[in-house]
């Protein structure tokens, strides 16, 4: 997960840096890239150094050494070096891309923030949609849950805790009928889970279908 996340990040930078530098200084930088794909997150760090003293305000050198301290574990640095390179490009995607997924990752109450306004630049990406329905779910604000868990159906099925969450917004919104296709539609999928067959018997209940309810709890006990 977090090799794919820096991957992506990377390709990112990448598509940013190409016609910006000179052979040289491009190669300098994919030095650092490949550090970081192998996971060597001190000599990434190292091979930033000199880079940053010579281009002190180069947003893309401030993300690489996000990536590099986050993967070093030192999450409020890695933080500071995306809003520093924020604060150079305000609308630099991969720094956005990575404030975001590591606010979220590491539950900085900072995520959210960060999470909104790269939605702001990206409102179509089911992954990050996903993000903020996760996160307004942990401050019970089911309203917006639900319109961000509607836009990212495809990320929510991959992921057991979303498909909980949107189901449990759906009904607290007093939408049954829609909780029920979609912890049907997840029954399918992982028909091994009883807490799938369990919330489908009680969004049954809430929708006046208590023999649907018994049948879904009768095969789960199977």
């Amino acid at each position: 997960m977090a090799f794919k996340r820096i991957a992506a990040l990377l390709w990112l930078l990448g598509m940013a840096m190409l016609p910006a530098y000179s052979q040289s200084s491009y190669a300098s930088r994919r030095q650092v890239t490949l550090a970081l794909t192998a996971h060597r997150y001190q000599e990434a760090l190292r091979l930033l150094t000199p880079l940053l003293q010579s281009s002190p305000k180069d947003a893309s050198l401030w993300t690489l050494r996000g990536v590099a301290l986050d993967g070093e574990g030192l999450t409020e640095e890695s933080l500071e070096g995306f809003r520093h390179a924020l604060a150079l490009d305000s609308g630099f995607m991969p720094a956005l891309e990575g404030a975001a997924q590591t606010a979220y990752l590491h539950a900085d109450p900072r995520a959210l923030h960060y999470v909104e306004t790269l939605l702001a630049h990206a409102p179509d990406n089911e992954v990050v949609n996903a993000m903020a329905g996760a996160l307004t779910y942990r401050l019970r604000e089911c309203g917006r849950s639900v319109t961000y868990f509607d836009r990212s159906w495809k990320t929510v099925y991959r992921n057991s805790d979303a498909i909980n969450e949107y189901a449990d917004c759906l009904l607290k919104q007093q939408q049954p009928q829609q909780a029920i296709a979609l912890l049907s539609r997840a029954v399918e999928l992982y028909p091994q889970s009883n807490q799938f067959k369990y919330n489908l018997a009680v969004a049954d209940l809430q929708d006046h279908r208590p023999s649907d309810a018994v049948t879904v709890r009768h095969r789960s006990n199977q």
